[in-house]
């Protein structure tokens, strides 16, 4: 045997082996550095285009009807898992299940019709749901304004595998009713580089309404926040929210904020118990907000499923179940109303939440 032979043979096989990698560091390095130098860096508050008129107008002691839904940028249906929540998926539909998912969502909101509509984690250029932009397939109507908040923007996630590439996805509110202003404000983030780079930037998307034959305004809060942390982000988020909407009450306004907190309300109880390796929602304590302000979520029925396996073909009975999304209003909102649409999660990993208010 010609040891000389094979030792040579061995070197230059390390060696080319060494070459892969220090060129794959490389690439990586540079990735991160454009990432880093072209990072989505909103201002702390942002003036947002609406779109769309209207002349209708927000009128005191009439039901105004609410939705508000997640609708997990159009792929996270019945058929989906999703990696971070320990199942497999990354890209998690089809274009074909993509688009049907879109229109079956579209078409119940149709059918419901109601006056504000508050959507999350609506894409508008993203690989994950095949660059569609979502936000033309919902804000069809006429005689309604729109606005839309950036929570998620990054030229290209280069990870799990195969990568996610492109997200730039947000927050949606769609209104009946004329609007004054649309503000996006930027949540606190306590990610660090590089994560930070290629992860969320939450916010809250805050529309302007008037009000018929009053000087106050209706101050509705679009948000969804952060899901992944440990909890001390969900909490820093939390308390920017509480801060804004006393705020507002203490200048007389009408205030509701609706949406995903990752969170359910401490006075809910323990309604879905979670089980041992599940990804576990936070909870938002209500005795820190003022007593100005009440909590709605509906325990009927859950709002969201867990992602960790395929729902269509899993054991209903034995399934993680959990309440995150609801309303917090303000003292002089009163609520005639709250429901959970029971879909099925057919189209969407979340439910959505249906609530009528009256402003006194």
């Amino acid at each position: 045997m010609n040891l000389s032979k094979y030792s040579d043979l061995f070197k230059r096989i390390l060696s080319s082996l060494a070459t892969v990698l220090f060129l794959w560091v490389a690439l990586m390095l540079l990735l991160v550095g454009f990432l880093t130098a072209i990072e989505y860096k909103p201002e702390a508050s942002v003036q947002l285009e609406t779109s769309g008129s209207t002349t209708a107008k927000i009128k005191l002691n009439e039901e105004i009807d609410l939705v508000s839904w997640n609708i997990g940028y159009g792929a996270l249906s019945d058929n989906a898992d999703y990696y971070r929540d320990g199942g497999k998926g990354i890209r998690t539909s089809t274009n074909e299940r993509l688009n049907e998912n879109l229109n079956t969502m579209n078409t119940w909101i149709r059918e419901q019709d109601p006056d504000l509509l508050l959507l999350q984690d609506v894409d508008a250029s993203s690989d994950r749901s095949y660059r569609v932009d979502e936000r033309v397939i919902f804000d069809s109507l006429a005689d309604h304004v729109s606005s839309f908040a950036l929570d998620y923007v990054c030229l290209y996630v280069p990870y799990p595998f195969p990568p996610l590439g492109t997200v730039q996805s947000g927050s949606m509110t769609i209104s009946k009713f004329a609007v004054d202003s649309a503000t996006r404000v930027a949540l606190p983030n306590t990610y660090k580089w590089p994560v930070r780079v290629i992860t969320d930037k939450r916010c809250l998307l805050v529309d302007r309404l008037p009000i018929e034959g009053s000087d106050k305004e209706l101050v509705v809060v679009n948000l969804h926040l952060e899901k992944y942390d440990e909890g001390d982000m969900k909490a820093a988020q939390t308390e920017a929210l509480r801060a804004l909407m006393e705020e507002e009450t203490a200048k007389g306004n009408y205030v509701i904020a609706g949406g995903d907190f990752s969170q359910i309300f401490s006075n809910m109880g323990d309604l879905y118990p979670v089980k041992e390796e599940m990804w576990k929602p936070g909870v938002l304590d209500v005795t820190s907000f003022s007593s100005e302000f009440s909590f709605h979520m509906d325990s009927e029925v859950p709002s969201t499923r867990s992602l960790d396996q395929n729902y269509a073909e899993a054991d209903k009975d034995d399934f993680q179940y959990y309440l995150t999304d609801g309303f917090i209003v303000s003292s002089n909102v009163e609520v005639t109303k709250l429901e959970n649409a029971d879909l099925g999660f057919v189209s969407s990993n979340h439910n959505p939440v249906m609530m009528t208010v009256v402003l006194k």
